[in-house]
């Protein structure tokens, strides 16, 4: 089956995978990136290569969501980690890869992490369930998988955390508005 890239916008979005199910993102004329498992996998059509994007996250069992930003440059995967050691139970990570380095010379993605002033011991483990940049990739945006920590939204850039916006609901998905990183939408 051959693919093919409607233009650079195509790339905008992502797809909540907690149900096993692979997603698939177009970033270019002969290029998309499909998640199925714990890999993340880089395709050219046009040269027949793939790249399984690398390093691997370690410990992590599966991709639950994974997405572009509007530019196509940046790639924000959540993973599952399981079994994980007391002292991380409670903290939040979504992982950033530049997608220019991983055909290249793939680099280690940087980690934008969070864990909350107030833990109850008797939370689960927690974990981000979705994530969406801003169109202009400043701002990321990720939801928790406990509805009162609601979402969190992060500064790409700095890689530090802005702000932190509680719900009464568990999000199934999150995105900005294409056209003002100020507003942001929740689905739960």
């Amino acid at each position: 089956m051959r693919l093919r890239a409607i233009g650079p916008r195509s790339c905008y979005g992502g797809q909540p995978m907690d149900n096993g199910q692979p997603s698939i993102h177009l970033y270019g004329d002969d290029e998309y990136i499909i998640s199925s498992g714990s890999n993340v996998r880089l395709y050219n059509d046009g040269s027949h290569k793939s790249t399984i994007i690398s390093p691997a996250i370690p410990g992590a069992s599966h991709v639950k969501h994974c997405t572009l930003s509007s530019d196509c440059k940046l790639l924000a995967v959540v993973v599952e980690v399981p079994n994980r050691d007391d002292d991380k139970r409670f903290t939040m990570e979504v992982f950033i890869y530049q997608i220019a380095t991983q055909t290249t010379n793939p680099h280690k993605p940087f980690s934008l992490s969070y864990t909350p002033e107030k833990i109850d011991d008797a939370w689960p483990d927690l974990y981000f369930k979705c994530c969406a940049f801003s169109y202009d990739s400043t701002w990321t945006a990720v939801a928790c998988s406990l509805p009162s920590l609601g979402a969190v939204v992060f500064d790409t850039v700095l890689q530090t955390v802005v702000c932190n916006i509680g719900t009464t609901a568990e999000l199934t998905n999150i995105s900005f508005n294409p056209d003002d990183s100020s507003k942001l939408c929740t689905v739960g």
